[in-house]
C-alpha cells in the first residue's frame, strides 16, 4: 500500500508555490488598490468643478461605452503578440499617466479627450490581467478564485484609504490615490511569468471557428441577460439606500460587507468549482444574483439591506470566477485573453450599456423598488435558463490542475 505524501512534502510544497505566488498576488492587490481609490469619487471631483450633472453623465459614460470594443481588442493584441505581461505594463504605465494628468485641463473637450484616453487604456487590464492570473494559476497548480481574490483585498483597501486622502486633501487625491498604486503594481508585473501562448500567426478564422461554439454562446448570453439585471446595483444602489433614508455610514458598511462576500466566496469557488463543476458554480452565483435583487426591493428599510450585500460573493465571486474558467475552457491557450476579452464585451460591455440605460429610465419612471423587483424576477428568469440548457448539454469539465 502507498502511503499518503508526508505533511512536511506537502507543506513545503503549498509553502513554495506560496513564495512564487507572491508577485502576481502583489500585482493583484496594488492594480486594483489604485481602482478602489478613484471609482467611489471621481464624479464627485467632477462635481466640485463645476461640471454639470450632464456633462458628468458623458465623462464617466466613456469607459462603459469602450468596454463595448476596447477589451476584444486588448486580448487580441495580447495573444497575437505573446507579450500579454508587456502590453499590460505599458498600458498600465500611460493610463496612470493619463489618470493623474486630469487636474490639469480645465476645458471639457480635453477632459472628454483625456477620460477617454483613460478609458480605453485601462480597459486592457480586464483580459490581460486574467488571461496572467488564469496563468500563473495552471503553472503553480493554485485556484484562480485564491489568486483573485487579493485584487478585492487591494480594491478594499483603496475605497479605505481614499476616505482617509480625501478628507485631508479633498477629491483632488485620488489622482495620486489611484497613480501611486497604479505604477508601483509594475514592479512585481516583470516579476510574472509571460503566457507565452499565443501565436505570431493568429488569424480571424481561429477565433470565428470558437466563436461558433454551442456553449459558448450559451455562455455569452446568459451572462449577457445576468449583467442586464445586475446593472442596477452599480449604477444606483448608493442612491437607492439614500432614498430609502440611509446614512453615509450605513452605506459604507453595506458596501463593506459586500467585499466580504466577495473574499469569502473568491477563496471557497476553486473547491466549489471542483466539486459541483463549472456550470454548477455560475448556477450558485446566478442564483444569488436574483434572491439579492428581488430582497432589495422588498425590504422594509436600509438596514435591512445590508445582510444581503453577503450575496456578492455569488453576484461577483461565483459568478465571475466560472465565468472566467468557462471561456478559459473552450478557448484554446493561445486565444486565451482574446477569450476574455470576448466575455468583458458581452458581460462588462454591451450588458452594462444595456443594463444601465434601462435602470436609469425605470428608476425615473418606476423608483428604485420597483426596478429591484424587476431585476430579481429577472434574475430568476436567467437563473432557469441556464439550468435548462445546462441540463440539455454537456457540462464543461474540470481539469486535471487545479484552476
Amino acid at each position: 500500500m502507498i502511503s499518503a505524501e508526508p505533511s512536511d512534502v506537502k507543506g513545503g510544497r503549498d509553502l513554495s508555490a506560496a513564495i512564487s505566488a507572491l508577485p502576481i498576488v502583489a500585482f493583484m492587490a496594488l492594480y486594483f488598490m489604485g481602482n478602489g481609490a478613484q471609482a467611489p469619487y471621481l464624479q464627485l471631483y467632477f462635481q466640485e468643478r463645476g461640471i454639470s450633472a450632464v456633462r458628468i453623465g458623458i465623462l464617466t459614460g466613456v469607459g462603459p461605452a469602450l468596454a463595448v470594443v476596447m477589451p476584444l481588442v486588448w486580448g487580441v493584441l495580447g495573444d497575437r503578440s505573446r507579450r500579454a505581461r508587456s502590453l499590460l505594463a505599458w498600458t498600465t504605465l500611460l493610463s496612470a499617466v493619463a489618470f493623474a494628468c486630469i487636474p490639469l485641463f480645465h476645458e471639457f473637450s480635453g477632459l472628454l479627450l483625456l477620460s477617454a484616453i483613460y478609458a480605453a487604456l485601462s480597459w486592457a487590464g480586464s483580459p490581460l490581467s486574467t488571461a496572467l492570473v488564469l496563468g500563473e494559476a495552471n503553472r503553480l497548480r493554485m485556484d484562480y478564485g485564491s489568486l483573485r481574490l487579493w485584487g478585492s483585498v487591494g480594491y478594499a483597501i483603496g475605497i479605505l484609504g481614499a476616505g482617509v486622502l480625501v478628507r485631508q486633501w479633498g477629491t483632488v487625491a485620488i489622482f495620486a490615490g489611484y497613480a501611486i498604486p497604479t505604477a508601483l503594481c509594475l514592479l512585481p508585473l516583470f516579476r510574472v511569468h509571460e503566457t507565452g501562448a499565443g501565436s505570431r500567426l493568429l488569424r480571424a478564422e481561429q477565433v470565428t471557428k470558437v466563436l461558433r461554439e454551442p456553449r459558448l454562446l450559451i455562455l455569452l448570453v446568459v451572462t449577457l441577460l445576468w449583467r442586464i439585471t445586475a446593472a442596477p446595483y452599480y449604477a444606483f444602489f448608493t442612491i437607492y439606500l439614500h432614498d430609502l433614508g440611509a446614512t453615509p455610514l450605513l452605506i459604507s458598511i453595506a458596501w463593506g460587507v459586500a467585499l466580504v462576500g466577495e473574499i469569502t466566496v473568491l477563496r471557497l469557488s476553486g473547491n466549489w468549482a471542483r466539486r459541483f463543476g463549472v456550470d454548477g458554480l455560475l448556477l450558485m452565483g446566478l442564483l444569488g444574483s436574483g434572491v439579492r435583487w428581488l430582497a432589495f426591493g422588498l425590504v422594509p428599510g436600509p438596514a435591512w439591506a445590508v445582510p444581503f450585500q453577503l450575496l456578492h460573493g455569488f453576484t461577483f465571486g461565483a459568478l465571475g470566477t466560472a465565468a472566467v474558467l468557462a471561456v478559459d475552457r473552450i478557448f484554446p491557450p493561445e486565444l486565451r485573453a482574446t477569450g476574455q476579452g470576448v466575455l468583458s464585451v458581452v458581460m462588462w460591455g454591451i450588458g452594462g450599456l444595456i443594463g444601465s440605460v434601462l435602470a436609469g429610465v425605470i428608476y425615473q419612471d418606476l423608483g428604485g423598488r420597483t426596478l429591484f423587483i424587476l431585476c430579481g424576477i429577472g434574475g430568476l428568469l436567467v437563473t432557469g435558463l441556464a439550468y435548462v440548457t445546462h441540463a440539455a448539454r454537456e457540462p464543461v469539465p474540470m481539469v486535471a490542475a487545479r484552476q
